[in-house]
C-alpha cells in the first residue's frame, strides 16, 4: 500500500510578498585546483524560503591527473533570530540546496567548480 505524504494547509500555502533572484556567473576551468565562490545576502530579519541549483555543468576530464571536473552548489550558512532575540549563526556540514528559515537576517551560498563549466542560480521567497 502507498503511503501519501500529507501536508497541512498552512505548510503548503505562505504569503509571498517578494522575490529576490541570484546567480553565480558561468564558472570555466581547465586545472584541477578547487575553486570556492561566496555570495553572502543581507536580510532585513524576514521569513524565507531560499534554494539553489545549477543551470550549467559540463565536466572535463584529466587523465593524466585521474581527476573528473565537479560543480556544486548549495547553501554555506545563515543567520537568523532566535526567539529570545539573540542572532545565532548555522552553518552547514554538507550540501543542502534548499532552506526555509524565520527571522533570517543573512544567508552564504557556495559554488566550487574544478575542472568544468558551470553556472549557479537560486531565489529566495521572502514571506510571512
Amino acid at each position: 500500500m502507498r503511503q501519501e505524504n500529507s501536508v497541512s494547509e498552512a505548510e503548503a500555502s505562505i504569503n509571498i510578498y517578494y522575490i529576490q533572484k541570484f546567480w553565480f556567473g558561468e564558472a570555466y576551468y581547465t586545472d584541477t585546483s578547487y575553486h570556492k565562490h561566496y555570495f553572502t545576502v543581507e536580510l532585513p530579519k524576514v521569513n524565507v524560503d531560499a534554494q539553489i541549483w545549477l543551470t550549467i555543468f559540463s565536466p572535463g576530464v584529466s587523465f593524466d591527473a585521474g581527476v573528473t571536473g565537479l560543480a556544486a552548489a548549495g547553501l554555506k550558512s545563515y543567520q537568523f533570530i532566535d526567539s529570545n532575540g539573540i542572532q545565532q549563526y548555522r552553518e552547514f556540514d554538507h550540501w543542502e540546496s534548499h532552506l526555509r528559515i524565520e527571522q533570517c537576517v543573512e544567508i552564504t551560498f557556495a559554488f566550487h567548480v574544478q575542472l568544468a563549466w558551470a553556472k549557479a542560480e537560486g531565489i529566495i521567497y521572502w514571506h510571512s
